[in-house]
């Protein structure tokens, strides 16, 4: 009989740490912007107020101690996520922006904040898919409002609450 409780309480235990790291290696903030201002053309560059926009981030991100920066492959988001990039001196990890439920993984996996620099059709797409609430499109040129995406406390699951803001600049 002693070896049967020594068996479930091992098992218990192992099913606690698991379950912790889990919990714990989700990240407690994501911020969700997308790309600033861009000109004209195929693949554009950021416009001078875009170039702007994109250095006044880091006055939204700057009090966070490590961040994890993802972008996907175009000018426009990675000139956005070039600013970041260079105050915390960390590299801008690439994702693909029609595999939304992989980047969901990858982020989950982040112990530290997370931002991530998409588009207008993609930033409101991952705030649902990861907060599992209903985001209202965001129109093509709204530049100035982002998502605040934070871990939602006592949850099994990494699964967070989300808030709209507006940039002040």
């Amino acid at each position: 009989m002693g070896m049967k409780i020594t068996y479930w309480l091992m098992a218990i235990i192992l099913l606690l740490i698991v379950t912790m790291q889990y919990a714990m290696a989700s990240p407690k903030t994501i911020y969700l912007f997308r790309h600033s201002e861009k000109q004209l053309g195929q693949n554009p560059s950021l416009s001078l107020q875009g170039q702007q926009r994109a250095n006044r981030l880091i006055d939204l991100i700057s009090a966070d101690d490590t961040v994890s920066l993802f972008s996907t492959d175009y000018k426009r988001t990675r000139e956005t996520a070039a600013p970041l990039s260079d105050f915390f001196n960390i590299p801008v990890q690439i994702y693909n922006a029609r595999a939304l439920d992989k980047l969901k993984q990858r982020i989950i996996q982040q112990n530290n904040t997370v931002v991530v620099i998409g588009h207008s059709n993609t930033t409101p797409q991952l705030a649902q898919l990861l907060s599992n609430e209903e985001i209202e499109k965001m129109a093509e040129d709204n530049f100035n409002e982002y998502y605040i995406l934070q871990l939602k406390a006592y949850e099994h699951k990494s699964q967070y609450s989300v808030k709209k803001q507006k940039m002040n600049f």
